[in-house]
């Protein structure tokens, strides 16, 4: 019996490969093959992974490749065979399912790629290399050498039927460490012209009794988060539905699941039903990106801003799912004027999380295709991101990351959300506002340096008092408070120094009463731990000011500490 190694580099020690567990789980009841997995990081030293593959002993490693970790894979190739030059390398994923071809012919020491939906393949392809002579020539969608030339076998094999999968998932301790992806469906309905699902024809589901399964397997483990990777996960309402209610029934008050979904075609069922959920149960990724009617049309979107909003202010305004929505810059027809456009739009939805992506230039898109029409220019490497278009200058698309990196910061971390409120409510354009901050903050270095949250909350202070963004005073609370709801106030920014001091609250903490009414889940009669871990601190309210109490052992879904106005 030959030795195989299954591997990959992951973006985040955090996450988990659901390929590598589903290729070794899927040849694991026949027990004819000795595979092993590794999973390492693209932030761990290459020379460090390279060391462990080797120490692995194996004769034959196979590689899950995408757009983080191609880049790093290439180059422990040909290291990996300089080491030993017997080596057989296999490389599968959607980084290299098309232009395999071309490929191999840049990289000698890939031996073979195995393109498409894996399981079946690496199945086949492990059977004929248990044989003392290797013949691949039928078994479809592979690209490989032979005697010095390269070979590729056309994709003919059937899609998978996803009842045939097996459980993804063994070791329950790695389970417990890491964000767990999960899949209850293969294919997407939609043919968005930049992404690589649009290309895979069928749309196929995991029967639901064996998603029940599945899931009780996770809530019972009372895991962090379970990430859905369906593609368009409400593609087919009733298989969503009976999902989304299942988890609500099942709901062990901790783990937190995530799906990435279409909101048009949500019903009034669905409506009404998500607001009933536990806050913090779901979390919904939507993308919009771009709210340019013939953007949109560009990309075969098709799906009108006016019949989506609505529906997203609705699940907002629930409060109670987090609603993390998508713009892409670098698609045809939408210009600078344009984007920004797009922009004002989504963040008037008030989303938790605006996520301007860039483009990328995939090869088998319909984008790919059309690049030279539209005069996209890219990265000629992974992630193949766009740098201009005919409708975006490179100085456009530059500036944009400015935009991207004061929205990240200030908004999509979370840790201002009242002081952006504050701010943004008093500009005529939320982008503007980004735009400045993203401008001033690359012309004073800060984007070279990385900042505390403190750092973050002065230099915020600094940018408004220089442009003349807000009220001094009233900014420099909505910090405050912003920065109190975190975290139980260690260093105080510079900005703050000037606010009046808070004063003791000593005799708070001695009154069992205080402790009952507003620290519920703490013990009463033990004020000093209680003092740790919540804080009161004064702020302005009609006219006066009024001690605020914040919660630690308490925080809403969104990670924010519990507070309440204390009595004068």
């Amino acid at each position: 019996m030959k030795r195989f190694l299954l591997t990959t580099l992951n973006s985040k020690f955090a996450h988990s490969s659901l390929a590598l567990n589903y290729l070794k789980n899927y040849n694991a009841n026949d027990q004819k093959h000795d595979l092993i997995t590794m999973e390492f990081t693209i932030n761990q030293p290459l020379e460090l992974i390279l060391r462990e593959i080797f120490r692995t002993g194996r004769e034959f490693v196979f590689f899950s490749c995408y757009i983080w970790n191609v880049e790093e894979i290439k180059k422990l190739l040909p290291a990996l065979k300089k080491m030993n030059p017997n080596l057989f390398i296999a490389i599968g994923g959607p980084e290299v399912s098309y232009g395999s071809q071309e490929f191999l012919a840049e990289n000698p020491a890939c031996d073979l790629i195995m393109a498409g939906e894996g399981e079946e393949i690496f199945s086949q392809v492990l059977a004929e290399l248990e044989k003392d002579e290797w013949d691949f020539s039928a078994i479809p969608a592979l690209t490989y050498r032979k005697d010095g030339e390269i070979y590729h076998n056309p994709a003919d094999n059937a899609p998978l039927a996803l009842e045939n999968l097996p459980f993804a998932y063994e070791d329950e301790k790695e389970l417990r460490e890491k964000i767990v992806y999960y899949e209850s469906s293969r294919g997407c309905p939609y043919r968005c012209a930049y992404c690589l699902s649009s290309l895979e024809k069928t749309l196929r589901f995991r029967p639901l009794e064996q998603v029940k399964k599945d899931l009780d397997r996770f809530l019972t483990l009372n895991l962090r988060q379970v990430k859905f990777i369906d593609r368009t996960f409400n593609a087919r309402a009733s298989h969503a539905m009976a999902i989304w209610q299942y988890i609500a029934q099942n709901d062990n008050g901790i783990t937190n699941f995530h799906f990435e979904i279409t909101a048009d075609i949500l019903s009034r069922e669905m409506l009404d039903f998500l607001k009933t959920v536990r806050p913090g149960l779901m979390q919904f990724e939507i993308g919009i990106q771009s709210t340019n009617f013939q953007t949109i049309q560009a990309i075969n979107r098709h799906v009108s801003f006016e019949k989506l909003k609505p529906i997203v202010q609705e699940l907002r305004a629930n409060d109670n799912i987090h609603l993390h929505l998508d713009l892409i810059a670098g698609l045809p027809y939408e210009d600078y004027n344009s984007f920004a456009h797009s922009f004002d739009d989504v963040y008037s939805l008030h989303p938790h999380a605006l996520q301007l992506g860039f483009l990328k230039v995939l090869k088998g898109t319909a984008i790919y295709e059309k690049r030279e029409e539209y005069q996209i220019s890219y990265l000629p490497h992974a992630p193949y991101e766009v740098l201009s278009t005919a409708f975006l200058s490179a100085s456009e698309i530059v500036r944009l990351k400015g935009v991207e990196d004061a929205l990240e910061k200030y908004y999509n971390s979370g840790k201002f959300p009242y002081t952006m409120e504050y701010l943004i409510a008093r500009e005529p354009s939320a982008f503007k506002f980004y735009e400045a901050l993203g401008d001033w903050w690359v012309a004073n270095g800060l984007h070279l340096l990385s900042h505390s949250t403190a750092a973050l909350a002065d230099n915020l202070y600094r940018f408004c008092a220089e442009t003349k963004k807000g009220e001094a005073e009233e900014l420099a609370y909505a910090l405050k408070f912003d920065l109190c709801l975190h975290e139980k106030p260690k260093k105080i920014p510079v900005c703050l120094e000037a606010l009046p001091k808070d004063g003791s609250y000593v005799d708070f903490y001695r009154q069992k009463e205080n402790l009952i009414k507003y620290l519920p889940l703490l013990d009463p009669d033990d004020g000093k731990s209680a003092a740790k871990l919540s804080h009161i601190a004064q702020f302005p309210y009609q006219g006066a000011r009024r001690a605020v109490l914040f919660d630690y052992s308490r925080r809403s879904y969104l990670g924010y500490a519990y507070f309440a106005l204390l009595p004068n």
